[in-house]
């Protein structure tokens, strides 16, 4: 069970009507019973936890504008700042560079936005990730359930967590797919976005190809301020 809360304070400047510089500084808590290793096995980590997680920093470039051309094209490179606690899963304690392109199309009257983006995350290193640390299980016929040493030297054979291990490569490809519907025009949007990775490295489906999904409203406060 993984239950995460984010906030990111986003803030942005335009240049010269073709570049926007931006910054994201997030805070993540985490609320979560795995005690997951973020290198194993010396190391010890747990995914429960609060704090500043990677900051990022991003630079964008716009060659098309969908106001004068058929289709919107920009070029976004963004560098991931290791600000976070990799034990308590909030960062990756080295940085990380993610280029990547993004092409947007204006459909019925400016009402429907379509975006895709597609583009990669570098590592300098690789990272495995293990749930083998502490495992919260009671004794065989027994009813203590209290956290105990892994392994348990009392109980031979006590199972180690999971067991289940997940690599993340230093080269994997994003993308994403973003909409928005316009019910009042410049005033109330209904927001959907889909984005994933791939990475060939992986030992399994679910962490070569993770994908998620988020929807959601856009209410303006101005012309380019919104909640």
């Amino acid at each position: 069970h993984i239950a995460p809360f984010v906030q990111v304070l986003d803030a942005a400047v335009g240049l010269f009507g073709r570049f926007e510089l931006s910054l994201g500084v997030p805070y993540t808590i985490w609320n979560s019973n795995a005690d997951p290793s973020p290198d194993p096995p010396t190391d010890t980590g747990r995914a429960d936890g609060q704090g500043l997680a990677d900051i990022l920093v991003s630079g964008k470039a716009r060659v098309f504008a969908t106001s004068t051309h058929p289709f919107g094209l920009a070029f976004v490179a963004s560098v991931m700042l290791p600000t976070g606690s990799r034990e308590r899963f909030l960062g990756e304690s080295q940085p990380v560079l993610a280029p990547g392109a993004i092409v947007d199309k204006d459909l019925q009257n400016d009402r429907v936005h379509v975006a895709l983006n597609v583009g990669a995350r570098l590592r300098p290193e690789s990272r495995t990730f293990q749930d083998d640390e502490i495992l919260r299980s009671p004794p065989a016929g027994g009813v203590d359930v209290s956290p105990r040493a892994c392994p348990d030297p009392l109980i031979p054979g006590l199972p180690c967590g999971t067991g289940e291990q997940v690599q993340v490569s230093r080269a994997q490809l994003t993308y994403g797919l973003g909409f928005s519907y316009a019910i009042v025009h410049r005033r109330f949007d209904l927001v959907a976005e889909t984005y994933g990775t791939a990475d060939p490295a992986a030992d399994s489906d679910t962490s070569m190809f993770p994908l998620e999904a988020l929807a959601g409203i856009k209410v303006y406060l101005a012309r380019n301020s919104y909640l």
